[in-house]
């Protein structure tokens, strides 16, 4: 039976709030997340925990509104982008969208915290239709765009060799030359999470039971130029997702690496590569003229700005880099 409502406050996280929190998570979403999981996914963030829970004071969970914050390169110095995720109402407590409910209330409160210029100065997401009304409603979320992938259908076949100039080597975690590249590649963009080896190792080799191929890819000078993240069966489909992509601009064995991805998708038996980038960079064109075909998705991007003097949406839909890694759909 449902309690009454009134007697649900709003506060900050607490240890120990992890079983209840993945009781109802996976009551909502059916899921079957761990607490290895949930621990990873925001204890280990390196960037730090960033959730608000509408709860009765015995610690019944009723709303969970939380956000996975990354460091962000400017142009004027660092900033942290929130990207708003598994923020839900268990269903015997939901309320129809022309009244406040618990989970609404977690938001604003949330936003309020989080939603500062030394804090989270963007947050995002690709918020489900329903999350969306009730973001655009009550905490100002603002439909940015429905976003293109690029995708390539593979197929059986005979992969084409990869030149001497590049080597592929799948690794458990990024080393040192990564953060080499990363140097190298931030000044070519004007926003871009800092894919150092602290957030990549974090993100993707420290997941519980790690679904990802991490590759590193050197030129004859034994420098990495380029790392991709893989990952097999995402969204349930026979599809390769990139989850990841960072490469020196114009390097001349670039094509390698594309290639090198479309091969693993083969050797997995899977029927398409899909690549998510931003369709106004330099990058998705290079792409496309590999062979990569865009399609337009079910996913719409969404967000709010706390620091419009500094960064509005219009300047972050021209210039963020970012791949689907940047979110939490893979």
């Amino acid at each position: 039976m449902s309690r009454d409502l009134s007697d649900v406050v709003i506060s900050l996280y607490r240890g120990g709030d992890d079983e209840e929190i993945l009781r109802v998570f996976n009551r909502v979403f059916g899921d079957g997340r761990t607490l290895d999981e949930w621990r990873w996914l925001y204890c280990g963030n390196p960037e730090g925990l960033q959730a608000h829970l509408a709860r009765f004071e015995d610690g019944e969970v009723v709303s969970e509104f939380c956000a996975v914050p990354r460091r962000v390169k400017l142009p004027d110095g660092p900033a942290l982008f929130g990207e708003i995720v598994d923020s839900y109402t268990d269903p015997s407590y939901r309320k129809g969208l022309k009244r406040r409910g618990p989970f609404a209330s977690a938001g604003e409160w949330f936003a309020q915290t989080f939603g500062r210029y030394d804090r989270d100065i963007i947050m995002y997401g690709l918020p489900t239709p329903a999350n969306f009304r009730i973001g655009q409603r009550f905490l100002g979320y603002t439909h940015v765009e429905e976003v293109d992938m690029l995708f390539r259908e593979i197929g059986p076949g005979a992969d084409a060799a990869l030149s001497s100039e590049c080597r592929a080597t799948r690794v458990d975690r990024f080393g040192e030359g990564v953060n080499g590249l990363y140097r190298r590649v931030e000044s070519a963009h004007e926003c871009i999470v800092v894919r150092d080896t602290r957030y990549l190792n974090w993100r993707y080799a420290d997941r519980p039971e790690n679904p990802y191929e991490l590759w590193e890819y050197r030129d004859h000078r034994d420098l990495v130029f380029a790392i991709a993240v893989l990952r097999r069966g995402w969204s349930g489909g026979d599809e390769l997702a990139v989850a990841d992509l960072l490469a020196e601009p114009d390097h001349w064995v670039l094509p390698d690496v594309i290639r090198h991805i479309e091969s693993r998708g083969r050797a997995q038996g899977c029927e398409r590569a899909i690549l998510m980038l931003n369709p106004r960079g330099e990058q998705w064109d290079g792409v496309m003229g590999l062979g990569w075909e865009p399609r337009r998705t079910h996913f719409v991007f969404t967000a709010r700005t706390f620091q419009p003097e500094r960064l509005t949406l219009e300047w972050l839909q021209e210039n963020w880099y970012f791949t689907l890694g940047d979110f939490d759909v893979v």
